[in-house]
């Protein structure tokens, strides 16, 4: 893909080369040492939602394990649309040839859990938390710290059911605030990438769809 020319803020870059697919049962991404990033079924990942004018990060807990009763779960104070996202996010990943974990139980905590959150903006991360921790895309454990925190990559955007990454308010709000929070990129939907480039020091990687978000 083309690249957009850099502004003194930030690049908005076109491929994040930190994520790999795998098909059909993965295993896990050795890394520049040689050595692999051990599985885990716990993932972190940095995303975000705002209140008036002030941007908020939130962590998105993501869990999938074979214990308990199958279901798909979503706590952590998720206002209605969050709940919502459980029936996108199962097609998105179906029409982009991905699987769900139908026969494990999935728990979606978004922390911290006191508050109360809402929005569509974490659809892309749940995503992308559920395909690292069900093993469909793997980490380097450079990337990926020993306590399941993908580290330094905030994520942001709603989740179409074909898998399409739609625009969502207060991009440019999260986006400081995950710099505040130490990340250095941010993935974005097309639509908001031309703010978050305008976060000094953070750079913006533009994602039309769910592919391009995983390996444009």
């Amino acid at each position: 893909m083309e690249d957009v020319p850099s502004t003194p803020a930030g690049p908005i870059d076109r491929r994040p080369p930190f994520l790999q697919a795998e098909f059909p049962f993965p295993s896990p991404l050795p890394s520049a040492s040689g050595r692999t990033a051990p599985r885990r079924t716990i993932v972190r990942i940095l995303s975000g939602d705002f209140l008036g004018i002030e941007g908020r990060p939130v962590e998105v807990q993501v869990d999938v394990s074979a214990r308990g009763y199958p279901g798909f779960h979503i706590v952590g104070l998720a206002g209605k649309s969050i709940r919502e996202s459980r029936e996108r996010i199962r097609a998105a990943l179906r029409n982009c040839g991905y699987r769900f974990p139908h026969d494990q139980r999935v728990v979606i905590n978004l922390a911290p859990t006191a508050e109360e959150k809402e929005g569509s903006g974490f659809d892309l991360a749940v995503t992308l938390g559920l395909l690292l921790a069900s093993h469909q895309l793997s980490l380097s454990e450079d990337l990926l710290r020993g306590d399941g925190l993908v580290a330094g990559v905030g994520f942001l955007g709603e989740v179409g059911l074909n898998g399409e990454i739609r625009p969502v308010p207060g991009a440019l709000l999260v986006a400081h605030a995950l710099k505040e929070r130490g990340a250095s990129r941010i993935v974005v939907p097309r639509e908001n990438a031309r703010e978050t480039v305008l976060v000094e020091g953070m750079s913006s990687f533009a994602a039309g769809d769910l592919h391009e978000a995983i390996a444009a």
